[in-house]
């Protein structure tokens, strides 16, 4: 519920701001492991390296694409 509450916020944050939107990034948080799609929620805060790698490989290459 928590995560839910906090995804909403953010979500409407960004959509509230003014002159940020066109410079603000999507970065996916669904990551393959494994084979294994995981989601890395906002207040995750125990992943692994192996997670956090993958997390900023995804980052990485849509900042590559912006």
């Amino acid at each position: 519920m928590v995560d839910t509450m906090i995804d909403a916020h953010d979500k409407q944050h960004i959509s509230e701001s003014k002159g940020n939107y066109a410079r603000t990034i999507g970065i996916p948080t669904v990551i393959n492991i494994n084979g294994i799609d995981k989601q890395i929620k906002t207040s995750n805060f125990d992943i692994t390296l192996a997670e956090s790698l993958l997390l900023y490989g995804s980052s990485n290459a849509v900042a590559k694409l912006f």
